[in-house]
């Protein structure tokens, strides 16, 4: 029996996107659609096959847009379609954090609809959404992350004048609009209430759903380390290179594998390194499942304050040992158990070479009994029905 009709606005959609797509899917899957009649309207245009089965999908173009003041203003410039999409919905659910404005327009078009959003970074904080770990200025932070994220001098300085503009005001004015703001980590929800006084009362914490990740039988041989990030400076790419490059001063036979896209600065490091730093590119999820079956370790060296990274607890599931800095919500995800002690502070390549070194001289033995601890702690502490019935409070059914 389902408690009104549900319009769910997402720019992209699974398998489209990261972390937070994944998310949005698999709430939507196994808990909306049992609960709603779900209808979502994103700018994916070829979403995962299954969406059909759980709900009303519409493909909408206006959010294909990548420039995010663009995109604001052509969603409040087609009034006429959110006007018929919103006005007959029950509830709102934003998890996008490129549409948060949507919260704005919807309350104004139809007040009696109840509206959520679903944070899965610090859009109504920075434009770029991302706190760095050790910079306390956010705008200088946002500086910072289009300069080495992206390596666009241009598109600093523009972020930087935006900044000084305050565009980004409307990413935290939405969240005045909003019923509930779901944060997915209570780290995550203590630096939005620090950074935004006013919707403390608003901010409820509920852990995402976790991945389909089924038990996976180990292979290990030579010691193999994964990291999934690519040259992504946010991820500590720069930081898996030194680490990398302490591991052959001190003479260690280890093989980092190096995950999705890398530009010609980054391959030209993995060559100057040799045989301990491995790109094999984009991999699909069954292949990505096979490299955790051999590997010792999961390397995750961020610098930003991730709400609950998604590959740390794949790592989990996968029995895999997580060499994860402490940001975000990572101690909430790895607290209470063995890979706890791996947890590193950010930004010291050379802690992370040690960490990895005091994986790579444990027994086979006692890597695989950690791993079966990680994957029946991580199911325990995520237990789908608990996340449910308090996500289902924050949507007003009881």
């Amino acid at each position: 029996m389902t408690t009104g009709r549900i319009l769910v606005f997402s720019k992209l959609w699974w398998p489209e996107g990261g972390g937070g797509e994944l998310a949005t899917h698999l709430i939507t899957k196994h808990i909306l659609s049992r609960h709603f009649e779900v209808i979502v309207v994103s700018g994916t245009r070829h979403p995962t096959g299954e969406v059909m089965g759980y709900c009303r999908y519409l493909y909408w173009p206006v959010l294909r847009e990548p420039y995010k003041p663009l995109e604001w203003l052509k969603l409040f410039s087609n009034t006429e379609t959110l006007r018929k999409l919103v006005e007959k919905a029950d509830t709102i659910y934003i998890p996008s954090h490129t549409l948060l404005p949507l919260a704005i327009a919807a309350k104004n078009i139809n007040p009696r609809a109840r509206v959520i959003v679903h944070l899965h970074n610090y859009q109504p904080l920075t434009y770029t959404s991302v706190i760095l770990h050790d910079v306390n200025t956010r705008s200088l932070g946002d500086v910072i992350v289009e300069l080495y994220e992206h390596g666009d001098v241009a598109r600093a300085i523009a972020t930087g004048l935006l900044d000084t503009l305050g565009v980004n005001r409307v990413s935290a004015l939405a969240l005045g609009y909003a019923d509930r703001v779901v944060c997915v980590s209570r780290r995550q929800c203590g630096i939005i209430a620090s950074g935004l006084p006013g919707v403390s009362r608003k901010l409820v914490h509920v852990y995402n759903l976790l991945p389909e990740v089924p038990p996976v039988e180990k292979r290990l041989g030579r010691p193999l380390l994964l990291f999934t990030g690519g040259d992504s400076y946010l991820k500590g790419f720069h930081l898996v290179l030194g680490a990398a490059l302490e591991l052959t001063r001190r003479g260690l036979d280890a093989e980092v594998l190096v995950t999705r896209r890398l530009g010609e600065i980054g391959l030209s490091a993995a060559r100057r390194l040799g045989r301990v730093l491995k790109p094999i590119g984009h991999v699909d999820y069954e292949r990505l499942l096979e490299l955790y079956s051999t590997s010792y370790a999961l390397l995750h060296p961020s610098i930003w304050e991730e709400p609950l990274p998604y590959a740390v607890i794949e790592s989990m599931l996968s029995g895999t040992i997580p060499i994860a800095s402490r940001v975000g919500g990572v101690p909430e995800i790895v607290d209470g158990t063995p890979a706890e002690r791996f947890m590193f502070i950010p930004g010291d390549p050379l802690i992370l070479a040690e960490k990895i070194e005091e994986v790579i001289a444990m027994g086979r033995e006692e890597l695989l009994s950690i791993g079966g601890q990680l994957r029946e702690a991580t199911l325990r502490k995520f237990e789908a029905t608990k996340i449910e019935g308090k996500l289902l409070k924050a949507f007003g059914v009881e």
